[in-house]
């Protein structure tokens, strides 16, 4: 096991313990996004790993929470996980089976990790066949992964050397639109995967 590995076991127990106490027993907990299906980016920093993006956690059931106690939550869980963000969206079962196909219903049900809760969730999201994506996802694509990747440097800043922390910010968006646009192509030709 790496030390990564190592590091992601101890977030996700710890994850699935806040989430369990903060939404009073909900019915799962859901890793998904990158580190979700095991490839989520790390960085090294003074000899410690530490996940470079965030954690997207869907909570299914249980008591939903306040706007600002979500907010307050999920800041907490960053600071004591030493991560950017922790992204973390209530639902219920309800909500997941009105999920409309998309590539987010479909990496939720083919490519996400139980963290805590009943399995049979996923029998809620029924995203259809990875050949039937609309290609109407393309759009979100560009929207999630190319505005950002466009906005990641500053118009001033074209020309000029840049390192560390932006650099390393610039590298990643610019990896996450490159992987877009082949989602975009496979999308087009009925054959999206969740994989990167």
């Amino acid at each position: 096991m790496t030390e990564q590995s190592r590091v992601l076991e101890c977030h996700k127990s710890t994850l699935a313990e806040n989430c369990e106490e903060a939404f009073r027993g909900p019915d799962a907990i859901i890793l998904y996004g990158g580190y979700g299906h095991g490839e989520g980016g790390w960085v090294r920093e003074h000899n410690v790993w530490r996940p470079y993006n965030d954690y997207d956690i869907l909570v299914v059931g249980g008591e939903k929470l306040s706007h600002r106690d979500l907010q307050e939550f999920r800041t907490r869980l960053a600071s004591e996980l030493n991560i950017r963000w922790v992204d973390i969206t209530w639902t219920n079962k309800l909500r997941l089976a009105s999920l409309r196909p998309s590539i987010f219903s479909y990496d939720l049900k083919h490519a996400s990790t139980l963290l805590a809760g009943d399995n049979s969730v996923f029998r809620w999201v029924r995203p259809g066949p990875a050949g039937r994506l609309p290609l109407s996802e393309a759009v979100t694509l560009f929207r999630t992964r190319l505005w950002t990747f466009l906005g990641s440097t500053m118009p001033d800043e074209f020309g000029k050397r840049i390192s560390d922390e932006p650099a390393r910010f610039f590298r990643n968006q610019m990896a996450k639109a490159t992987l877009a646009a082949v989602d975009v192509l496979l999308l087009r030709h009925g054959l999206y995967h969740h994989s990167y």
